[in-house]
């Protein structure tokens, strides 16, 4: 029976899943050579983070009379503060949103924003969720002149969004360059690196008319949804550059080409109601810049996700990404939890 288990438990180890997680190899980063790369995942990190959110998307849109109007969101509360916990494959970060700071775009009635990050042995990337009901955006009229009154948010209709994303990519040079040694603090990067690496994204966006809006209001704004699936590809690399063992600035650049179906629905009769593919140009950036040590670091990490739909007329851009300020240390600390052990976290 035991030797059973053992086999079991070799074979789960030795799966393609588990080498590109790493979550039940204890000894997942024996690939990196030590004077390169010090590892610090079997340590418990917690850490106070400070975090300012971005997400914006804007579309130039046609209105009722056939006038052109660039419509701009961005229903994010910007800062928020919190701790965060790192212990082998499991990090988790809570934060509370700051008051301050907000203004008409960031003005919803209710939202959800969730980020996710995943990084394994040899691949990486961040999942995100957002929903956001009942905000509004800012209208600028487009013509040659430039001139036109900006219609006040307040006056403005309200739009709901969802917002599904998710990007990847696969780190070619293991041997002596951690990304995440700049863009977590699970690793330290003790020597200057970098590697190539190849990567993809997958969103889904989605902009309707909030159903408290007048007939009136919905005319005016011309829009009663939109959808957006765009599936892309990207290459790049990434570097850390080290000073005074200590101190490293680096991180990552990806960049692409995207396909996207997009389904356009209006109230105009200037307009048909559209479904059509349009490329697109994605990318993805990560930065990382602070100090590291055996057990203390305090760095800013950040990351900015692009998607440029080439779309005549109408320009639709899409970003997001986010700037974490985070400060922190390592516990050399061992639970005694049959429950953890079992999970991979003891």
């Amino acid at each position: 029976m035991l030797l059973s288990k053992m086999a079991a438990g070799q074979m789960l180890e030795d799966s393609w899943v588990a080498q590109m997680t790493g979550i039940y190899d204890h000894d997942k980063w024996r690939g990196y050579d030590s004077a390169y790369v010090r590892d610090y995942s079997h340590l418990w990190t917690v850490r106070l983070i400070s975090t300012y959110k971005n997400n914006q998307f804007r579309i130039i849109n046609v209105d009722k009379d056939g006038n052109l109007h660039r419509l701009k969101y961005s229903p994010v509360a910007p800062w928020s503060v919190g701790v965060g916990m790192n212990h082998n494959w499991l990090g988790v970060n809570a934060s509370l949103t700051l008051p301050s700071g907000q203004d008409g775009l960031k003005d919803t009635g209710s939202q959800i924003d969730i980020i996710g990050r995943f990084y394994g042995r040899k691949i990486g990337g961040e999942l995100r969720f957002q929903y956001f009901n009942g905000h509004y955006a800012e209208i600028r009229p487009v013509n040659p002149s430039g001139l036109g009154s900006v219609i006040p948010l307040e006056d403005s209709p309200k739009l709901n969004s969802l917002i599904i994303s998710g990007n990847a990519m696969y780190v070619f040079n293991q041997k002596t360059y951690s990304y995440m040694g700049a863009i977590t603090q699970t690793q330290w990067q003790r020597q200057s690196a970098g590697s190539w690496m190849v990567g993809g994204l997958l969103n889904y966006h989605s902009l309707w008319a909030h159903k408290d809006n007048s007939a009136m209001e919905k005319e005016e704004l011309n829009l009663d949804n939109s959808q957006y699936v765009t599936l892309g590809g990207t290459a790049g690399g990434g570097y850390t550059f080290v000073f005074d063992k200590h101190y490293y600035i680096g991180g990552t650049f990806m960049a692409g080409i995207g396909a996207n179906y997009i389904f356009l629905n209006t109230y105009s009769d200037l307009q048909d109601n559209q479904n059509f593919f349009r490329p697109s140009l994605v990318s993805v950036a990560r930065i990382g810049i602070g100090y590291n040590s055996n057990h203390f670091f305090a760095g800013i990490q950040g990351i900015l996700e692009g998607n440029y739909i080439l779309m005549e007329g109408y320009d639709p851009t899409y970003i997001q990404g986010y700037l974490r300020l985070a400060v922190g240390t390592r516990l050399n600390w061992s639970s005694k939890s049959k429950v953890l052990h079992e999970m991979g976290l003891d």
